[in-house]
């Protein structure tokens, strides 16, 4: 192992605060890894996410209009996860980045088995911190 990092993440509500300490280890393979993956759940992503699109674009039901506003709201939408997930990657944020990509639906569990046991543990375990789990297909 190359590096040992220790981060919290922290979740606020209305009548209590969380903070979860987690000590994860990750090392330069799994940065290498994570790395080379992006592009590939970029457009695997965006397939997804464009027939989406497409379908509410020539949804026989809704007008022009109810079709463009729909649509362009999704794209706006869609813009907002695309920055949350993929802008500003550093070795030292990267399992939050992870997370983010679970938690749409980006990085799925065979994208995760690729990454070292460790990794694997520390994402499970954030995750059912908060009760969700990674998508299979």
């Amino acid at each position: 192992m190359l590096g040992v990092e220790t981060n919290s993440l922290s979740v606020s509500s209305a009548k209590s605060a969380v903070t979860l300490r987690f000590r994860m280890a990750h090392n330069e393979s799994d940065w290498k890894k994570f790395s080379a993956m992006v592009p590939n759940l970029r457009e695997r992503y965006l397939a997804e996410q464009n027939a989406r699109i497409s379908a509410i674009l020539t949804d026989p039901g809704k007008t022009e209009t109810d079709r463009f506003w729909t649509a362009m709201e999704e794209m706006q939408k869609q813009a907002k996860v695309l920055r949350q997930c993929l802008d500003g990657h550093s070795r030292s944020k990267m399992w939050l980045f992870v997370l983010s990509m679970v938690g749409v639906g980006m990085l799925r569990k065979k994208d995760l088995a690729e990454f070292s046991e460790e990794m694997q543990k520390s994402v499970k375990d954030s995750l059912a911190a908060y009760s969700k789990e990674i998508r299979d297909d």
